[in-house]
């Protein structure tokens, strides 16, 4: 996740990061927006799905795997790079929809370019849609 905050820094985003509790005494980027919310890993999961309009997973562990479940049940897209290596790569036999309720797709994506360009994508369309409806 490291490199993937410098790059954003560097490229102008505005990153904020919510480490878990055992971490809040990290070092961050000066220029990141840290918000200490004094909770664990498995809490702090919540926290960033709830906030996120999309969750997007790099590859990763359990703790991926329980925030790309919390953001389906809270109806946030999920775009998922497989072929990483990482135990998130089982999310590619998975269906599209996890269950009947069909609340997001999980979508998954062997290129990370692809992935980036589907995930602006769903951006662009999703601040159209917002600026619509005020």
């Amino acid at each position: 996740m490291k490199h993937v905050v410098d790059k954003a820094l560097e490229l102008g985003f505005t990153v904020i990061i919510l480490p878990p509790l055992e971490l809040e005494h990290a070092e961050f980027p000066e220029k990141s927006i840290v918000v200490k919310t004094g909770v664990s890993f498995r809490s702090r999961s919540v926290f960033l799905v709830r906030t996120s309009d999309v969750l997007v997973v790099l590859g990763g562990g359990a703790g991926c795997i329980q925030e790309l479940v919390t953001a389906y049940t809270e109806k946030k897209p999920v775009y998922v790079l497989v072929d990483t290596g990482y135990s998130t790569d089982l999310v590619k036999s998975w269906p599209l929809y996890l269950d009947n309720r069909m609340l997001a797709p999980i979508l998954k994506y062997s290129d990370p370019v692809e992935l980036a360009r589907e995930v602006c994508r769903f951006r662009r369309a999703s601040s159209v849609k917002k600026s619509l409806e005020y």
